[in-house]
Formats: C-alpha cells, sequence, structure tokens
C-alpha cells in the first residue's frame, strides 16, 4: 500500500511539474497503487506516457537524487531505462515546501506477474542484468559502499522489538540463529564494488512484445556490490507462487553471469546464504500487520534442507558449466 495518497497531492502541484518540463498533459493524472515510498502519477503528452514521482520531503532526499543519478547514468550508456525529462531551470528535480518531484518518458509495455514467469522470461531478465553489470561496476562515486550483511542485521537488530510483536517467534529465532551462524560481511567487502538497483524483480522489468525491453524503479539504488542483484534477480525471476524455487527458471537467469561469478570466486554455500539474507530483508521491509507475508514463507521454505540442497546444487551446476 503506498505510504501517501493522492489526496495529498492537488492536480495544480502535478501541472506545475508539467509546466517546469516544458510539457503539454493530454489527460487526467492516474495514480499508481504500487508505490511503497513514493507516489507516481501517469499522464499522457504528444511525446509520450510520463511518469511523475513524488516523494514527501520526510523521505531521504539523497536517495531520491541517488535514483535520479542512476536513471540519468544508465541512459547515458544506452540501457533501456525511463528516461529523465530536465525542467526548465535546468533541474532534473521539482521541490515544493513539503515535496520532492521528477518525472521521465515511460518505457513502452507492461510489467509481468509471478505466475507468467518461464526459463525465457528469466533467462531475458538474467541477460538485461548482465548487460547493466558493466556499467554498475563502472559507476564511481566518492562513497563507502554498503555492505549488504551488516545492513540487513543492524536492520534486524533495529526491528527486533516490533519483528517479536509481528511474527511468531520460531521466525525471529530463525533469523537470530542465521546472523550467528552466517557472518559473511568480510566476503561482500571483497566484492566488486558499484552501483545496485537494489530490487531487480518482475515488478521492475517492462515487458513488450513478448520480450524484456527495459527496467525501471531504481529508489532502492545504492552503492554497493552488484553481486546482490544478481542474487536478488536469481530468487525473484525463480520463486512460484506458492514460494518454492523453479530450477530451471533460476538456471536460466544465472546462466549469463557465470563467468562473473567464478571471477569473484563465489561459493555456492555463500550464494546460498545471500538468497536467505535477503529473504530476511524483505521479510522486515514488507511486513505488516497481517503476521506472515511472502517472503517470511519463502524464508522457512528455503532453509528446509530439500530446497537448500536444490538452490546450491543449482549454483553448483552453474558455476560448473
Amino acid at each position: 500500500m503506498p505510504v501517501n495518497s493522492k489526496n495529498c497531492i492537488a492536480d495544480s502541484i502535478l501541472n506545475r511539474i508539467v509546466e517546469e518540463a516544458g510539457i503539454q498533459s493530454q489527460g487526467p493524472f492516474i495514480v499508481s497503487d504500487k508505490g511503497y515510498s513514493s507516489n507516481c502519477f501517469f499522464t499522457k503528452t504528444p511525446e509520450g506516457d510520463i511518469c511523475i514521482r513524488v516523494y514527501f520531503k520526510g523521505f531521504e532526499v539523497d536517495q531520491v537524487k541517488m535514483e535520479v543519478m542512476s536513471l540519468i547514468y544508465f541512459s547515458e550508456k544506452n540501457i533501456p531505462v525511463p528516461k529523465i525529462i530536465k525542467l526548465r531551470n535546468g533541474s532534473y528535480f521539482f521541490n515544493d515546501d513539503d515535496l520532492i518531484a521528477f518525472c521521465y518518458y515511460c518505457i513502452p509495455g507492461r510489467t509481468i506477474s509471478q505466475r507468467e514467469l518461464t526459463p525465457e522470461i528469466s533467462q531475458q531478465a538474467g541477460e538485461m542484468l548482465s548487460k547493466m553489470l558493466t556499467y554498475s561496476l563502472g559507476y564511481s562515486e566518492a562513497t563507502i559502499p554498503r555492505n549488504d550483511y551488516e545492513e540487513v542485521h543492524k536492520l534486524f537488530r533495529n526491528q527486533s522489538s516490533r519483528l517479536a510483536s509481528l511474527l511468531n517467534v520460531k521466525t525471529v529465532l530463525a533469523f537470530d540463529d542465521f546472523f550467528k551462524r552466517a557472518n559473511h560481511a568480510c566476503y561482500f567487502s571483497n566484492l566488486d564494488e558499484g552501483l545496485v538497483h537494489g530490487d531487480f524483480y518482475y515488478d521492475n522489468v517492462i515487458f513488450n512484445n513478448g520480450v524484456i525491453s527495459g527496467v525501471i524503479d531504481f529508489g532502492d539504488a545504492y552503492i554497493g556490490h552488484p553481486f546482490t542483484d544478481i542474487v536478488i534477480g536469481s530468487m525473484e525471476f525463480s520463486t512460484t507462487a506458492d514460494q518454492f524455487i523453479d530450477k530451471a527458471c533460476m538456471l536460466s537467469f544465472l546462466l549469463p553471469f557465470k563467468n562473473y561469478l567464478r571471477q569473484q570466486g563465489i561459493k555456492a554455500e555463500f550464494f546460498y546464504d545471500t538468497i536467505i539474507l535477503n529473504c530476511i530483508m524483505f521479510s522486515i521491509l514488507t511486513i505488516g500487520t497481517d503476521n506472515e507475508n511472502d517472503y517470511v514463507l519463502r524464508f522457512h521454505n528455503f532453509i528446509e534442507e530439500k530446497q537448500k540442497n536444490t538452490i546450491i546444487d543449482i549454483i553448483n551446476n552453474v558455476l560448473e558449466v
């Protein structure tokens, strides 16, 4: 559910943003119901559909700037991402007393659902991310890269009281046991650094005429280890609706990365643990008041010995091909 509603943003504000972008809106503003940190409004223009992403000032402004800089960077490298629209004053950002916003041209097509995933789609997603990887590793900024293990462990510690009231004891203890067993902070420190999308999954790719044709939503982008995108992508493009791994989908997604994973010295156990790490992260970030969610179920499924062995076998197959 979005953190803010359309009622919080008057059409007059949206019209000001479009006007400052030098664009003529040809229809109403349609709000998306998918945003968790932003409000997204879509409207038609003579040049094509545009999206206006609006963040209230309580949200971290630096993260919004990171999102925009990521889109500009990948667009300059001819990666199919939404094209940011520069405002008349030369800035990419519309600033108001209570909000910050930017707008971009939408990539034609639609997102896909989990139930549509096939080995062919998973392979296309892997190939798209593989193209991004070259430029992700080439992105430089005077920022200390985020260590994903340390970041998720800190998130778990900070949210432990809240989790105890929302999840059953078995789940919270299993999360804690993972961090006691799998201390991988030093492994992340030795990985390549670069620009990380942070949420590479089926709802953040564009599907058009039977092929994946673009990547969207860089709202979670950060400087870290692009290996994490490979792990998240392999998990998201191969997990079934009942939260088990589809072997063919995972193998298809990962094959484009076999040489890179070897070059990084990745072992199957570490890859598996990083999947579990991200199950925990997304469990915490998406948990609501209904106690369990898909990521919690996925976590419990994946730590079962049979699923663990399945995932490790797939990784080993990729590394040995």
